[in-house]
């Protein structure tokens, strides 16, 4: 069994998920998974984007879970990436150095890999669910240890991934899958309307 998982806390930006929502809808239906939208609180003490971490049980009895942010487009056309992943990897299309991000801890000294997750868009399977265990402590904690308290979900990833010695692959494979998954960015974008405009001019563009 698949899932394709998106956190949508508090109807998030409503006019660009009108636009996106379809789409990741769509290409869940494509390759056979089960859409989840998570939109209620299960750690109101973390910031919404810790919430992608309910996939920990939501999706323990599957083979292959995905997790999309809401500001993604996935042209009708893409390809099931879970065709190209190894079960062993997790997938991921963005990555950091996390020392730039994150205090390092031991699990990420350890590991030595210094591998900070963006979460846009990440791909696990049963056998690297470890990934989204939620962290043993608390957000008191928690917020020390990440420069933007709203990563906090790629502060857990990222350890996650440390922790537990999880191997992982880009999934940018080419341009030509790299187009079919674009990142509107919207922390980057201040302005609503232009991310909306932005998400538009790339639909129309695809002729769909």
């Amino acid at each position: 069994m698949k899932a394709v998982y998106v956190v949508r806390i508090n109807n998030y930006f409503p006019e660009l998920c009108e636009i996106t929502i379809p789409l990741i809808k769509n290409y869940a239906k494509k390759i056979g998974a089960e859409f989840v939208e998570i939109t209620e609180r299960k750690f109101p003490d973390f910031p919404p984007t810790y919430e992608k971490l309910q996939i920990y049980e939501l999706g323990k009895n599957n083979d292959w879970n995905i997790l999309s942010d809401a500001d993604n487009l996935i042209h009708p056309n893409a390809v099931d990436l879970t065709a190209y992943l190894k079960p062993d990897h997790v997938g991921y299309f963005s990555g950091f150095d996390a020392n730039n991000m994150f205090e390092m801890d031991k699990y990420f000294e350890r590991d030595g890999r210094n591998l900070g997750m963006a979460t846009g868009w990440v791909m696990s399977s049963n056998l690297t669910h470890d990934l989204w265990t939620p962290l043993e402590f608390g957000w008191e904690e928690a917020r020390k240890r990440t420069k933007r308290e709203f990563i906090i979900d790629e502060y857990c990833l990222s350890r996650n991934l440390a922790k537990f010695g999880l191997k992982f692959t880009g999934l940018n494979f080419s341009k030509a899958i790299w187009d079919q998954f674009p990142h509107l960015g919207v922390e980057e974008e201040p302005d609503r309307k232009a991310i909306v405009e932005k998400a538009k001019n790339i639909v129309k563009e695809w002729k769909i």
